[in-house]
């Protein structure tokens, strides 16, 4: 039998069994039932054993799993309240998480995983299986490593209006024919480890929206699960890394990286069959493009001695695009309006150090 303990008035007395009290409809929930909390309600649910449940709906008050295991295995709709202690197995059709704070693990396999909010403080695995997209608003704080899985045959997008904090280590699978979609619509931060897995058509994607946008701070960084990256596309857009810490991602198969407008502060290490790079700051001299057969841009510093047709001309560009990479047929180069110093005009920026870009053919 499956057996709650409920805290009717908190602070007076321990727990009592609930078959003490009446309950509307009368009996104890079991593997068929829905277990609904929100205003109103028991202040508190302590949880007897390893139990299972069809349904949970929690929008206010405690669950604790007492050290066990509460295994809901239809739907779970996680709108506030708090549920610590134990471990929290969700299956079945849906799990949308709209605001629960969770100190408690985590397992959870669903056709459709919804990330609008909620503080995880445990470690967590989540893996969205079904044919429902996930539409993740954001709003989501993830205090210890976390594992996302798109397997299903439908989007999974985190961060679509509000962005998302990790503060543990992030491991990200994509194995489906649609895409994992990280930190779509607004800035979300990663202060550790980021692990890439794709095997799938779909790949994973950081910022697809408009105003998507990715911090890597404290001791962030990309680096190749150990899944590996065999298929897809993968897109590391508007990505600040803020620490120095290497990044490493190497892919095999037909996978085309896509890399957009970001700032490594970081050593950067990316080797791919298909590469593109666009509007990126890096530590040149660790960037690696090899094997390429597609035209590529390669960025760095350099100082500007003359302008001509509204660029900035680097007066060398040819020779020191081969020394920065012998592979490289030399297309052209120019420099950027932009002067490191901030300033834009023809006298302010004359002899001083400007970004430049190099547009090569791989040999």
């Amino acid at each position: 039998m499956f057996m709650f303990l409920v805290v009717i008035t908190p602070g007076q007395g321990p727990p009592v069994p609930i078959g003490q009290y009446q309950l509307s409809p009368a009996g104890v929930p079991s593997t068929n039932d829905t277990v609904t909390l929100s205003n109103g309600g028991v202040n508190s649910i302590l949880l007897d054993g390893n139990r299972t449940i069809t349904r949970l709906i929690i929008s206010a008050n405690t669950i604790d799993l007492n050290t066990y295991e509460l295994h809901v295995s239809g739907r779970s709709s996680l709108n506030g309240g708090a549920i610590n202690n134990g471990n929290l197995k969700i299956r079945g059709t849906y799990a949308y998480f709209q605001g629960t704070n969770f100190n408690c693990t985590l397992d959870v396999i669903a056709g459709q995983i919804k990330f609008s909010g909620g503080t995880f403080d445990k470690t967590g695995s989540f893996e969205q299986n079904g044919t429902a997209s996930g539409w993740g608003l954001g709003g989501c704080t993830f205090n210890d490593d976390v594992t996302i899985k798109n397997t299903g045959t439908v989007y999974l997008r985190m961060g679509q209006d509000g962005g998302d904090t990790f503060n543990g280590k992030v491991y990200l699978y994509s194995s489906g024919n649609y895409s994992l979609q990280m930190a779509y619509g607004d800035t979300s931060y990663f202060n550790d480890t980021i692990y890439v897995n794709s095997t799938g058509n779909g790949g994973i994607n950081f910022a697809n929206g408009t105003y998507g946008a990715s911090i890597l701070g404290d001791s962030a960084c990309l680096i190749t699960g150990s899944s590996g990256i065999s298929a897809g596309t993968i897109q590391f857009k508007n990505m600040v890394q803020s620490a120095t810490s290497s990044n490493s991602i190497t892919a095999s198969g037909s996978v085309l990286f896509n890399v957009y407008s970001n700032s490594f502060l970081g050593k950067v290490n990316f080797t791919a069959p298909n590469l593109v790079v666009k509007s990126t700051t890096l530590v040149i001299k660790y960037f690696s493009y090899q094997n390429r057969t597609h035209l590529k841009q390669y960025l760095g510093w350099g100082k500007c001695l003359q302008r001509s047709s509204h660029h900035y001309q680097w007066k060398h560009s040819h020779r020191l695009c081969k020394i920065s990479q012998p592979k490289c047929r030399y297309i052209q180069s120019r420099c950027l309006f932009q002067c490191r110093n901030g300033q834009y005009s023809s006298s302010q920026c004359r002899n001083q150090y400007l970004q430049w870009k190099c547009d090569c053919k791989w040999k």
